[in-house]
């Protein structure tokens, strides 16, 4: 799952890169595209991969992201998370073998995509943003880390790919100093079932 997390500012470098007028509407551009992704109604199953820096204990596994707003799940080394029902829910393998479904606190989709649009924008936009942003290839953007942050969210570089008829990110490569992480997807339609949004077990108290 891809989240949008608030990291505070460390440290302003003495010389970076003003946000030029490509930059900007490249910025504004990706900033568009990730709105469409989060309005949309998708399904996309996804390999992930984590490369540590030394090449030693790549881990890889599927993943599952389904989307119907304003309901969402991820699907993730048998775990679930997401929103059902206007609550988050959380489902998790049990000691005894059976999963077990929680469900959270309650959720208002549109607003939870309206804090995670206006804090992507303070990465990417203004006048001398953490992200320089580029296009890179068809439906694709480029993220470079131009200023010191402590825990930058997309790492040091990212790379964002999106599918032109869902929305739906279909290639997301995150690098860091320890490793770098990608998704791909595997298979994307639009095509959204009840049966895909259906947790694995009842909601438990």
């Amino acid at each position: 799952m891809l989240v949008v997390a608030a990291v505070p500012l460390l440290l302003r470098d003495t010389t970076p890169a003003p946000n030029s007028g490509t930059r900007r509407a490249a910025a504004d551009a990706f900033l568009a595209a990730w709105a469409a992704s989060r309005a949309g109604t998708w399904k996309v199953d996804s390999t992930f991969e984590r490369t540590p820096a030394d090449g030693k204990g790549k881990l890889s596994s599927p993943l599952e992201s389904v989307q119907r707003p304003p309901e969402r799940l991820i699907k993730q080394f048998g775990s679930v998370t997401g929103v059902i029902d206007g609550k988050e829910v959380g489902c998790a393998p049990a000691p005894d073998g059976t999963v077990k479904c929680r469900a959270g606190a309650a959720v208002d989709y549109d607003e939870q995509v309206a804090t995670e649009m206006q804090r992507l924008q303070t990465y990417v936009a203004g006048p001398v943003p953490i992200y320089a942003v580029s296009r890179d290839g068809v439906s694709c953007y480029r993220l470079d880390r131009q200023i010191q942050y402590l825990a930058p969210p997309y790492g040091d570089h990212a790379r964002f790919c999106f599918d032109p008829k869902t929305g739906a990110i279909v290639k997301a490569e995150v690098v860091r100093p320890e490793a770098t992480d990608v998704t791909t997807a595997v298979v994307v339609t639009g095509d959204v079932a009840d049966a895909d949004l259906a947790l694995p077990a009842a909601i438990s108290n």
